[in-house]
């Protein structure tokens, strides 16, 4: 029997991985809602919603009371164009966050997951 190299054997690992990561952003059970950075409990991150000059929006997060990500335009996508929806932008936040939590690094958002966030781009 053939053995499997190890760079095969890594892209098969990530793959399963990566197929796994999309939470259910409207049940995370460790966001405090109430704070006005909407600060995690039991952590020093956080997310701030940007809102741009041409009335879109993007996300800033805070660790340690210093900007990680300013992400300005929706992930994955090419153009400048930020997010339509305020609401969409702070999805997309609390996703990068549970990834941060989860130790993906980088901590990039794909296509398919902004669809099954129901992100409109």
């Amino acid at each position: 029997m053939r053995e499997i190299g190890p760079i095969l054997l890594l892209q098969v690992f990530c793959f399963a991985v990566m197929g796994n990561i999309i939470p259910d952003i409207d049940n995370m059970s460790f966001l405090n809602k109430t704070s006005a950075e909407n600060k995690l409990k039991d952590t020093d991150t956080t997310y701030r919603v940007i809102t741009k000059p041409d009335k879109t929006y993007g996300y800033e997060i805070i660790v340690n009371d210093k900007i990680l990500i300013r992400q300005y335009t929706i992930p994955g996508q090419q153009g400048t164009q930020g997010f339509k929806r305020k609401k969409d932008a702070e999805q997309a936040a609390k996703l990068v966050i549970k990834k941060l939590q989860l130790g993906i690094m980088p901590p990039t958002i794909s296509k398919e997951e902004l669809k099954q966030l129901n992100i409109i781009f």
